[in-house]
Formats: C-alpha cells, structure tokens, sequence
C-alpha cells in the first residue's frame, strides 16, 4: 500500500545537530512492527501519535508518555492503552515514541503537552532501556541537551513543513538502504525496521549487559550536573534522568502523577 508510511521514531534522528524530529507522520496511516503475527496499522493524529485526533476535543483525563510500551504501535489502535481506557470513560492520549529513553521523553512531553489540560499524567519508565542505552545515546545530542534548562523548546507545532522535509529524507534514507536489485520490497523494509532491529540499525550499543548490572547502588548525589553528560557510568545517566523527572513534575504540578516502573526481565527468570 503506497499510502502506508513508516512509524520514525525520534531515535531515527539522534544525530540531528539543529531541528530534532519526535514523531512520524501526523494524519497518516503508519505500519506498526509485526511482534505479535500481524501488521498493525493506526492512523496518527495531528502530531504524528498514536490517537484517535477527535480525542483532543474531549475533556483528557491521562495523558501518557513513554517508549514503545507508551506508543503501543505493536498492536490494533483497538487493544491500544490509550484506547482501552478511554472506551472505559477516561479519555486519553499517548504521546509515547518507541526507542524513547528519558530525554526523548522530557523533549516530547516539552513540545506537545504544554496546552493541554488533563487530570493525570502517566510515564512509562524502562528500567534497563531508560537507565542504559537510550539515555547514553540521547546525553549526546546537543539539542536534546538544551530541554535541561526547563525552558527550552524547538516550537514543533509551529514547524510542520521543515518537520515534513525532513521525515520524508529520512524515508527515502532508509528506503534506499533496503533496495535490493533496484526493486523495493515495502513489506521487507517495513519488517526490518521493527523496533528490535531500530538500535541495530543505528548502531546503539547495549550497554545495559554488564557484567556488574546486579551490584549497581544508587548514587550518594542525585543533583545534575553539566558533567553528567560527558560521563559515562550509572551514577551520572541516573542524575540526568532524575533531571528529567523534576522537570516534568515542574512543568505539571496542577496533575496526578503515575510511574509505570517495568523492571529488567532478568529478576525474574
């Protein structure tokens, strides 16, 4: 279906230096990954997230943030969390992007949720992914840096043309990458660009597998420091995430507020 467009995710442009992009096609019909033996499809709303967009004209009582388990792309909109608890009476909308780690988090929640009033704010928080190889990778991006202050922001709502040109580049970017004998397999590349195959594709390493992941101990000093993202160790990604944490709160004090913690699978197998 030549209609159907690539769920991107804001990781896909981690190496961006000026105008960061967060979401996929807003009012389109993106191909989710196929993790549970179908191809699910929603249709995005008006930022490029997976909503019904007519839920924005109704009172919103959660509003979501996250990763994959936030954006629910692996599913039908239908079994979707924003979706279920909304057709159980509290209206929702998820602003969750798979791959998201902390600052791709704070940088979303900054961008789309500042004229919305909802009642409950609720953050999907990846133990491993959160605390490893997302928040090493995202502490290098210049831009994402700047969302720290607490008062930056990139005004995406304002910037839907350069936002476009940039989503359609990184397409044909990685179109192009899939093409095999000058003949392009849409449902190849598609399937390929599954979220378990994001981070190899942009070469993400995990640095979450170490050897010392069980005997890791919260700092002693939980306050950010401009140092914390040129280190790399436990303590300093906790920091900034930590940062991140005040600042969302800072930024949502009027609400209700919910952390979905999902811990590492490997303390319970």
């Amino acid at each position: 279906d030549k209609n159907l467009k690539i769920n991107l995710l804001g990781k896909n442009f981690i190496n961006a230096s000026e105008l960061l992009p967060l979401t996929t096609y807003p009012y389109s019909n993106i191909l989710g990954s196929n993790e549970n033996g179908y191809w699910p499809i929603f249709k995005s709303d008006r930022y490029g997230f997976n909503n019904d967009d007519q839920n924005y004209n109704k009172k919103v009582i959660n509003l979501i943030i996250g990763d994959s388990y936030a954006q629910n792309a692996t599913v039908n909109y239908k079994d979707s969390i924003q979706n279920l608890l909304t057709k159980g009476g509290y209206n929702s909308l998820s602003f969750g992007v798979g791959g998201n780690g902390p600052l791709l988090n704070l940088a979303t929640f900054t961008e789309y949720s500042h004229d919305i009033k909802y009642e409950n704010l609720i953050y999907f928080f990846t133990e491993t992914n959160d605390l490893y190889y997302d928040i090493s990778i995202e502490k290098k991006n210049n831009v994402l840096q700047k969302y720290l202050s607490g008062s930056f922001d990139q005004n995406l709502k304002n910037r839907k043309k350069e936002l476009l040109l940039l989503l359609n580049n990184k397409t044909k970017q990685i179109y192009n990458s899939y093409e095999i004998n000058n003949k392009i397999e849409i449902k190849e590349i598609l399937r390929k660009f599954t979220l378990p195959n994001t981070r190899f594709i942009l070469n993400i390493i995990n640095t979450g597998e170490v050897n010392d992941y069980y005997n890791i101990k919260i700092p002693e000093n939980k306050i950010f420091n401009m140092k914390d993202l040129k280190t790399e160790s436990f303590e300093s990604n906790f920091r900034i995430q930590n940062k991140v944490l005040e600042i969302i709160y800072n930024l949502s004090k009027e609400t209700k507020h919910y952390l979905i913690y999902i811990p590492e699978k490997k303390y319970f197998i």
